[in-house]
């Protein structure tokens, strides 16, 4: 999708913090419908939206952001597509084959080794093995945790 993939309650929060931090005097007429549509026609804007995203938005209050996420030494196995793609979309979207091939064409393109990463965990009930490919709720709350 590009840079452009706020929609809806992210896209009012992105303006709301853009409204705030970008512009140096805000307009009295300055609105959401106005900004939607310079959003959509910005390049810059958008690119701006999707650094937030990725560095502010993701996480959400008393979670990792995304940027965090993927960055953590200690957490290797949440380096992966199925992490990503399970805390953007708070689900899964699956792996069809244009999607996955944009992830290796990429990951090859920047020197990024996609093998696979498994790890074991241990809760108060059981122990379970998570894969870095996989998109669960147990890898996106594994990854999420601030610890």
């Amino acid at each position: 999708m590009g840079p452009i993939q706020l929609t809806g309650g992210s896209l009012i929060e992105f303006f709301g913090w853009y409204n705030n931090n970008i512009i140096e005097s805000a307009l009295p007429d300055y609105n959401v419908n106005n900004f939607v549509q310079e959003y959509m026609q910005d390049g810059e804007m958008a690119f701006t939206g999707a650094f937030w995203f990725w560095m502010v938005r993701v996480g959400g209050i008393n979670y990792a952001t995304l940027h965090q996420v993927v960055t953590n030494p200690n957490k290797p196995v949440c380096h992966d597509i199925g992490v990503v793609n399970r805390i953007i979309n708070g689900g899964c979207n699956g792996y069809n084959p244009g999607r996955l091939n944009y992830y290796k064409y990429f990951a090859n393109l920047f020197h990024v080794d996609i093998k696979p990463v498994s790890i074991d965990i241990h809760t108060l009930r059981r122990s379970k093995r998570l894969n870095s490919m996989e998109c669960g709720e147990a890898i996106r709350a594994f990854c999420q945790k601030n610890d």
